[in-house]
């Protein structure tokens, strides 16, 4: 208690120099607690993707390696094919494999009540795509092969509403075209779908519209195309894919099996390291802001030298002084460690995992919408200790000083 009353007279003769210096530590931990939700934020996404993904759905590319002058290796995609009437006989043939189709993005734009819109997650695809990709609708239903050769187009939920304001959009028209000026090709909604899970969206992306393919897109061969197969058979499936690929494209053609569980080992890969370098900046800003302590605590004492002496004077000890100027550093930590939680509360709910999931399109499940628990418990003990161990250089320095020579300064 005594203690807490020598703080409050110091922040009540120098109120600015506490403010500056708390506000220091505040940034500082603003930034480490913001550094830190991130890290929990992408930990806490892997996780629950992992939970939601299986290896039911592949998706498969063909494709040559070629050796660039410069001595690179690229993929080169298009010569090396497989044709539908061969995927179609895969697919007869082994009964693991539940529907296989092949879908291309569509970049056009689209044209409602004379509005624009750029669609992302728009793909064009045969009845199969269905078939491949189980899709839960709300409305309506998905086209059907006889219906391949019309202008037709099922739609997500999210698209549906950003569109047309409602969900209740059967028999409304979407334009599509290539520019404002060009004249737009109509398409029919036929069903509206709910939002595709994360085993599917690891693979394709976001899925918001999928209509008939134009006349020029259709093919009678693939360099990718899609399944979905029974659960425990991908080694199967992988099996017979790359047996296929080598007996029809020859030896030099190159295959690649994607599942949302390889796509999503590859991103915990690549986060590791991003989540050390996290971590090791959260620690960094917590540092530096930190080194004002040092600084202010040092002015403090060379100030406080006759009050130091006085105190020794009545019996104050030298661990009494010590104990003093450690408290007063950690005590300016922890305040400013609350003032930056605060700060960082209010910047979270703007800036976190899921918002900048949601900037760039990412449909990856967290459930982090604000600054989570242990972010703002790791900053502020992180702080705490830091401001610690930088307030124990003055305070040993406080405790050396001599009683009659400090009060003779």
């Amino acid at each position: 208690m005594e203690n807490f009353k020598f703080l409050l007279l110091m922040i009540k003769k120098r109120p600015l120099r506490f403010i500056l210096t708390t506000l220091q530590i505040a940034l500082g931990v603003l930034a480490a607690a913001l550094i830190f939700n991130i890290h929990f934020g992408l930990t806490d996404m892997i996780n629950n993707t992992a939970s939601q993904t299986s290896e039911e759905f592949l998706q498969v590319s063909i494709f040559e390696e070629e050796k660039m002058e410069d001595g690179n290796i690229i993929h080169a995609m298009g010569n090396k094919r497989l044709s539908s009437k061969l995927l179609q006989e895969l697919a007869n043939n082994t009964n693991s494999i539940l529907g296989i189709s092949s879908q291309n993005y569509f970049h056009d734009l689209l044209l409602v009540d004379k509005n624009l819109y750029r669609p992302v997650g728009a793909f064009s695809a045969g009845a199969s795509f269905n078939q491949t990709f189980p899709l839960e609708f709300i409305n309506g239903s998905f086209y059907t092969e006889a219906e391949e050769k019309d202008n037709k187009t099922v739609i997500s939920e999210a698209l549906a509403k950003t569109l047309f304001g409602t969900t209740d959009v059967l028999g409304e028209t979407i334009g599509v075209t290539t520019s404002k000026d060009s004249e737009p090709t109509n398409y029919l909604v036929t069903g509206v779908f709910k939002e595709l899970p994360p085993t599917i969206t690891m693979l394709l992306g976001p899925v918001n519209m999928v209509l008939t393919p134009p006349s020029y897109m259709i093919s009678e061969s693939f360099v990718e195309f899609s399944l979905r197969i029974e659960k425990n058979q991908f080694t199967e499936i992988k099996s017979a894919i790359e047996e296929l690929v080598f007996q029809e494209c020859g030896p030099e053609a190159k295959v690649t099996i994607d599942t949302a569980q390889t796509l999503l080992n590859q991103i915990k890969s690549s986060t590791d390291s991003f989540l050390k370098i996290l971590g090791i900046l959260a620690f960094a800003a917590v540092v530096v802001s930190s080194i004002g302590i040092l600084s202010i605590m040092l002015v403090n004492i060379l100030e406080r030298t006759r009050e130091i002496g006085l105190r020794r004077a009545l019996g104050a000890t030298k661990g009494t002084i010590f104990g003093q100027m450690l408290y007063e550093s950690i005590m300016l930590s922890n305040i400013g460690g609350f003032m930056g939680l605060i700060l960082a509360a209010i910047v979270s709910r703007f800036f976190n995992v899921g918002k900048i999931l949601n900037f760039m399109y990412i449909n990856m499940q967290t459930t982090q919408s604000s600054l989570s628990w242990q972010a703002a418990l790791l900053s502020l003990a992180l702080a705490s200790i830091v401001g610690g161990l930088f307030g124990i250089y003055p305070a040993y320095q406080a405790a050396q000083y001599s009683p009659v020579e400090s009060l003779r300064d």
